[in-house]
């Protein structure tokens, strides 16, 4: 039931309720006017508020939930993630999972509803709390001045490099192997160690967070 409600209010409910605010403003404005004309367009257009509310949804989710994870995954079986995936990398909706060096490292393509244009990414994953403790928003500052040069971003949880399609696709796996290689060393260097991949996700929710939190200061 929570998976309807979920699909209902991210897809139908906000048309539902802009459909259905329209109607009842503008009928408020003609209830005292005596045009009945007016007034059965009106009742017309409320009988038709569930077709379109049912059309413009459908739309969006057969764009977002169907049409783009396909899109995805072809992706996903182009080079260069082939390469990954032919060294045992697992593969998820949206990414690419495995080992080099004792680290895990994502490879994938990030595409959310708020994106017009897909990011292609990958990334090395590390243990938020190496240190005892999530690293301070002057290591996070530091960090970021440092990985600079390689266009490299470190979050609370992991080091990252994005790129647009256009520039992914001119990448061969030597060259993302050699950022990745990089990456590694540089948290080896700074005491942030490897971690399960399965207890890194259960870090996510706090570590965004705490990366909102980090952007805000930095930002203000």
């Amino acid at each position: 039931m929570s998976g309807f409600w979920n699909i209902f209010k991210q897809y139908f409910l906000i048309d539902l309720l802009v459909y259905g605010g329209f109607l009842i403003f503008v009928g408020i404005g003609v209830s005292n006017d005596n045009n009945w004309s007016l007034k059965y367009y009106l009742l017309y257009f409320g009988l038709f508020i569930p077709l379109l509310v049912f059309i413009t949804g459908s739309f969006g989710l057969l764009k977002y939930e169907v049409w783009r994870p396909t899109k995805i995954r072809k992706k996903l079986a182009l080079k260069p993630f082939t390469y990954f995936k032919n060294r045992n990398f697992k593969q998820f909706d949206r990414y690419l999972i495995g080992k080099i060096n004792g680290y895990y490292v994502c490879v994938g393509i990030e595409w959310e509803n708020y994106q017009k244009k897909p990011a292609y990414y990958y990334k090395v994953l590390y243990n938020p709390k190496s240190l005892g403790r999530f690293i301070t928003l002057n290591e996070f500052i530091k960090f970021n001045n440092e990985l600079e040069t390689n266009s490299f971003y470190i979050n609370p949880s992991s080091i990252e490099k994005s790129y647009t399609r256009r520039e992914f696709s001119k990448l061969q796996h030597r060259d993302i192997l050699k950022d990745i290689n990089k990456m590694i060393d540089f948290l080896k260097m700074n005491e942030l160690n490897s971690i399960d991949y399965n207890k890194w996700k259960l870090s996510l929710s706090t570590v965004d967070d705490l990366e909102s939190e980090y952007l805000s200061e930095v930002y203000l």
